[in-house]
């Protein structure tokens, strides 16, 4: 159990000589976005909660109109009616 162990952080030792490289590359993304920040104005556009839940419904009725289409050509599909069988032949 213990030799299996050892074999497994042996084959992942690359993962700690790569941490300091990742946590510089990290450094030097943040500081350019708290650079970047520094010369904008910050403006919280939000909208009120009537706005929100219309939003909400319009969004989720055009999703459940995408979802019906297949269903409702699977249920007429399956609902079609018989064919005369002097037709079929």
């Amino acid at each position: 159990m213990l030799r299996i162990v050892i074999i497994c952080e042996i084959v992942h030792f690359w993962v700690v000589l790569l941490l300091p490289l990742f946590n510089l590359i990290t450094f030097f993304i943040r500081f350019a976005g708290i650079i970047n920040s520094i010369g904008t104005t910050s403006v919280w556009q939000t909208c009120g909660f009537a706005e929100e839940r219309a939003d909400f419904g319009q969004a989720f009725r055009k999703e459940l109109v995408e979802v019906g289409k297949p269903i409702g050509r699977l249920r007429s599909w399956v609902n079609a009616e018989a064919v005369d069988q002097k037709e079929a032949l």
